[in-house]
C-alpha cells in the first residue's frame, strides 16, 4: 500500500485519469466478490457471480477497456472450476455484466453518432502520440527509467514464479497483471498505468513473502533482491513526493496569478476562446463570455462562425489541428491584432491573442 501511495506514476495517473480510477474501483470490487464466490460452501454463489458481473459491467460503461478484465475473470472461473463456458454460475456472471451495458445502450438510443465519433477521434489521436513508456526511455530521467526497469523485472519474476509453481490461487492476478501491461503499452497514455501498478505491487508482495520463507538460497536471494528494489522505490518515490510538494507549495497560487494577469489585459464583457492547459475557466468565468472547442468536430462553417464571435484567444496547447486541420492557427494569423505571453516559464504560461474587430476579419 505504501509503495502504491508514494508511486509518482500512479499519483499522476490518478490526477489525470479520473475515469480510470473509477474503473479500478469497480474492478477491485468485482475481484473481491469473485474471490468470495470461489468458496464451494458459499450458498449465495450465483448471486455473488451476478454482483461480480454487475461490478465489472459498471466499470465497462465507465470505460470499455474494462471488458478485458471480465475476460480474465471468466477465464479464471472456467480453468479453476474446469467448467464449460455456459454453466449456470457463469450465466449469472454474463447477466450481471451485460445488464449495465444494455441499459447504457438504451439510454443513448437512437443517437449513437456522438459516441461513435468520439471513438473515431480517440483512435486518430492514439496514432499521433508516442507511448509514454517509450517516452520515458527516450526523454525521461534516469530515475524514471530505473523505475520502469523495476516494474518489468518484478513482472517477469512474479509471472515466472507463478507459472513454475502452477498455483491456481495466483492465476487471476497473473492474468490481470499481464492484461494490464497490455493496456499500459497499447493504450500509450500515462494514466493507463493505473491499471498496472496496484496488481503488480500486490502480486509481487505476495510472491516475495513466499520467496523469503523458502529454504532454497536462490529463492531467498531473489526475495531479498525484491526487498531491496522495494526499498529503493520507497526512498526514491518519497523524495519525488517531497520535491513535488515543495514545488506545489511554492507555486500553488500560480493558476490564479496567471488568470488575473489575463483578466488585467482583456476588457470586461469581451468574449474569449479558451484552448489551454490549465483551463482558466474558473478565473475568467464571471467576467467574460467563454467559448471552447466542442466535444465533437464541427463543420468548417460552424467553426468559423464560432471564431467570428470571439474577441480574444487564450491558447498554449490545442487539438484543433487534429479536428479542423489547423483552421484556428490560420484564422489567428490573418486576424491577429496583438499578442501577449502571459506567465513565466516556471509558472503556467499561455499566449493571449487579441483579434481585429469582427467586421474587418478575413476567412482562412
Amino acid at each position: 500500500m505504501i509503495l502504491l501511495i508514494l508511486d509518482p506514476i500512479f499519483q499522476k495517473g490518478v490526477r489525470i485519469g479520473r475515469s480510470e480510477i473509477l474503473v479500478l474501483f469497480f474492478i477491485t470490487l468485482g475481484l473481491y466478490l469473485f474471490r468470495s464466490a470461489l468458496n464451494k460452501a458459499n450458498p449465495k454463489k450465483k448471486f455473488i457471480y451476478f454482483l461480480t458481473g454487475l461490478s465489472i459491467g459498471f466499470a465497462g460503461i465507465t470505460h470499455l477497456i474494462a471488458g478485458i478484465f471480465f475476460i480474465a475473470i471468466l477465464t479464471t472461473a472456467i480453468i479453476q472450476k474446469r467448467s464449460e463456458i455456459f454453466t449456470k454460475p457463469n450465466i449469472y456472471l454474463y447477466l450481471g455484466f451485460v445488464t449495465p451495458l444494455i441499459l447504457w445502450i438504451i439510454s443513448i438510443s437512437p443517437d449513437y453518432y456522438p459516441f461513435l465519433k468520439q471513438l473515431s477521434l480517440q483512435r486518430h489521436y492514439h496514432k499521433l502520440v508516442i507511448s509514454h513508456i517509450e517516452a520515458v526511455y527516450k526523454y525521461g530521467s534516469i530515475n524514471e527509467q530505473i523505475t520502469y526497469a523495476i516494474y518489468i523485472t518484478l513482472t517477469l519474476l512474479t509471472v515466472g514464479w507463478s507459472l513454475i509453481k502452477r498455483n491456481l490461487n495466483y492465476l487471476l492476478l497473473v492474468f490481470i497483471l499481464v492484461l494490464s501491461w497490455g493496456i499500459c503499452v497499447l493504450g500509450k497514455l500515462e494514466w493507463y498505468s493505473i491499471y498496472l501498478l496496484p496488481f503488480l505491487y500486490l502480486l509481487s508482495t505476495i510472491i516475495n513473502y513466499n520467496l523469503i520463507k523458502s529454504k532454497r538460497w536462490i529463492q531467498k536471494f531473489a526475495g531479498i533482491t525484491v526487498l531491496i528494489a522495494f526499498a529503493y522505490l520507497i526512498i526514491m518515490n518519497t523524495n519525488t513526493y517531497l520535491q513535488s510538494y515543495k514545488t506545489y507549495t511554492a507555486h500553488k497560487q500560480d493558476y490564479e496569478y496567471v488568470g488575473k494577469e489575463i483578466a488585467s489585459i482583456i476588457p470586461q464583457e469581451k468574449s474569449v476562446y479558451l484552448s489551454s492547459i490549465p483551463d482558466f475557466y474558473f478565473v475568467l468565468r464571471d467576467k467574460y463570455t467563454l467559448y471552447q472547442f466542442p466535444p465533437l468536430p464541427p463543420k468548417v462553417n460552424e467553426y468559423l462562425d464560432l471564431l467570428d464571435k470571439i474577441d480574444y484567444v487564450v491558447i498554449n496547447i490545442h487539438l484543433e489541428d487534429i479536428y479542423v486541420g489547423g483552421l484556428l492557427a490560420r484564422y489567428i494569423d490573418i486576424n491577429k491584432a496583438s499578442e501577449y505571453t502571459v506567465g513565466e516559464t516556471t509558472l503556467y504560461q499561455t499566449r493571449l491573442i487579441e483579434l481585429i474587430p469582427r467586421n474587418k476579419r478575413y476567412k482562412p
